[in-house]
């Protein structure tokens, strides 16, 4: 006998470490990328007395950090926001970021889980995949603050 809330009972299955790993180096990947351009058409378009069409390599540098400060925003806050909780790579594994609670992710929420990637990666990736490959709920540091959880869609 089936009953509603049977139907309703779903229990998310859990992204392990080595698939989650993938996903980060995939996107961390596109920020390099893009971020390496930058600063290639920088050195490229500067002159060598320092300057870059008549304007300071400053001017020029602070354009770089800020598309890169943009870009890791995107990648890592608006873009999951804006396609259900998936970052590129995300949507080419077939994992998304959820809250525990089951309400639906914020900016803040991914901000602050893109934050403690300085704690997750920054250091060593180890603490990332160790976190994520000990706790019972797969999560890294930044989740564990965040209160959310990454999962297999499908």
């Amino acid at each position: 006998m089936n009953s509603d809330a049977s139907l309703h009972d779903h229990t998310p299955t859990l992204a392990g470490a080595g698939i989650r790993g993938a996903q980060f180096l995939l996107d961390w990947l596109s920020i390099v990328i893009v971020s390496g351009a930058m600063l290639a058409l920088t050195l490229f378009a500067t002159n060598d007395d320092g300057t870059e069409g008549g304007g300071p390599v400053v001017a020029v540098l602070i354009v770089v950090m800020v598309v890169s400060v943009g870009w890791n925003l995107w990648v890592w806050c608006w873009r999951p926001l804006r396609n259900g909780g998936q970052t590129y790579a995300m949507s080419a594994l077939g994992l998304r970021v959820e809250k525990l609670s089951g309400e639906p992710i914020t900016f803040w929420t991914m901000f602050l889980r893109m934050l403690f990637l300085a704690i997750d990666v920054g250091i060593t990736p180890l603490v990332g995949w160790i976190t994520i490959a000990a706790s019972a709920k797969k999560q890294r540091v930044g989740d564990m603050v965040a209160k959310t959880i990454v999962t297999r869609v499908g």
